[in-house]
């Protein structure tokens, strides 16, 4: 799954798309990790935070169903930058994660926690617009309770994040390629059910 910058930039270019640029849609892109702020937080709890169910064809079937039975209930920009951060996870699991891991030990890279390595190269993942997002998110202050998140985790998570991004974009693994192909991926999956 990515992290908070790959999620902005993948939701930034589809936000293009749709004229999305509010606080609530940039604060729903991160919202669905905001339970990471706890000390110890089993899968279950964040499974349930992500509308998570094993089977991803069975996941996006619930999260579609997750998005239309609270669309009511939730800011509209909010819960669309929220359905696009899981849609993000799913489509990097199914189609890029295990390529990617592949990749490193084909560079021969000798570790025991290739996942990690991932998360590594994709903290060091920068785009110029990055600090206007983060600039909204830090002039904002609503959060929300959504599934199992609190709203202080919420932001809490959202002052962690935006406090802990690099400048530059010096990752090796997590390429255009990679984001480009996520940002197609996900738009006909927002197009073929939520739009």
């Amino acid at each position: 799954m990515p992290n908070f910058v790959i999620h902005e930039k993948v939701g930034y270019d589809i936000g293009k798309i749709l004229n999305k640029y509010s606080y609530n849609y940039y604060l729903g892109l991160l919202a669905p990790d905001s339970n990471k702020i706890r000390v110890y937080l089993s899968d279950k709890e964040r499974w349930y935070s992500h509308v998570r169910v094993k089977d991803y064809d069975s996941w996006k079937i619930l999260l579609k169903n997750f998005y239309y039975d609270n669309i009511e209930y939730f800011d509209k920009d909010f819960l669309l930058g929220y359905i696009i951060h899981i849609l993000t996870d799913i489509i990097y699991d199914v189609y890029y994660y295990n390529d990617v891991i592949n990749r490193m030990k084909n560079d021969c890279i000798c570790t025991d926690n290739y996942h990690q390595l991932m998360f590594m190269d994709m903290d060091n993942y920068y785009f110029d617009e990055l600090y206007g997002i983060m600039d909204i998110l830090r002039n904002g202050s609503t959060t929300y309770k959504i599934q199992n998140i609190k709203n202080s985790e919420m932001r809490r998570w959202k002052n962690l994040e935006i406090s802990r991004v690099g400048r530059y974009n010096t990752c090796y693994y997590i390429n255009d390629e990679i984001i480009k192909g996520l940002e197609e991926k996900v738009m006909n999956e927002l197009l073929k059910d939520y739009l």
